[in-house]
């Protein structure tokens, strides 16, 4: 992302509410695709909503600002959306699809703000421009990030559709130690990770440009 601690502290005012929009609309995605397929937990809970505190995680959201001020790329996280398989017609495709969903919003986003400022950023100042461009950063690396092949994140769920039943079961139950999980991939393989989803990062990007351009 660039610049030192206190330039970055400039700019966190801006990135704050982008991050909010881009995990809102995340979450959203999940209960909307979830629920259009049978599931009306999200519903339920009051998940359709674009009210940020329907989905904000205040933890994820401090670590958002810990990650931009303090490591190589910011990472957040909102509540995830409660879902029950056994409402989907298909549950292991299903859940794929509510999962990918997320993802997919974060790149829309992406894409949306990519194209403002190929068509319009020559009006734009310095400081806006690079505002816009790191909500695109933003976007891509929490879409990135969540597309992992590790429990819990969206990423298990899309290759978990193409296990065999039981192993799918016996990989859905490592969800329970997503705490334990999450502590390795930081504190153990924070580099590893950090590069893996900084190179994903920059293929995505690389591939949104060539879209809006």
């Amino acid at each position: 992302m660039g610049g030192g601690l206190i330039d970055r502290l400039q700019f966190l005012p801006f990135l704050l509410p982008a991050f909010i929009i881009g995990a809102v609309l995340h979450e959203l995605a999940h209960a909307v695709v979830a629920n259009a397929l049978g599931d009306r937990t999200p519903r339920e809970e009051g998940r359709l909503t674009l009210n940020p505190r329907a989905h904000l995680d205040p933890v994820g959201s401090i670590m958002f600002i810990v990650t931009y001020l303090f490591f190589s790329f910011p990472f957040g996280w909102a509540r995830p959306v409660s879902t029950l398989p056994g409402s989907f017609r298909n549950p292991r495709r299903d859940m794929a699809l509510v999962a990918i969903a997320g993802p997919l919003a974060n790149v829309l986003i992406a894409v949306i703000v990519a194209a403002i400022t190929a068509r319009w950023g020559g009006s734009f100042g310095t400081t806006t421009m690079r505002v816009l461009i790191l909500i695109i950063q933003i976007n891509v690396v929490l879409s990135v990030f969540n597309m992992l092949p590790i429990p819990p994140l969206d990423g298990s769920r899309v290759i978990g559709a193409f296990m065999p039943r039981q192993m799918y079961r016996d990989w859905m139950s490592l969800d329970q130690y997503a705490p334990i999980i999450f502590l390795l991939m930081f504190m153990v393989f924070g580099q590893q990770v950090g590069l893996l989803v900084n190179g994903g990062a920059e293929w995505v990007m690389r591939g949104i440009a060539q879209l809006v351009t």
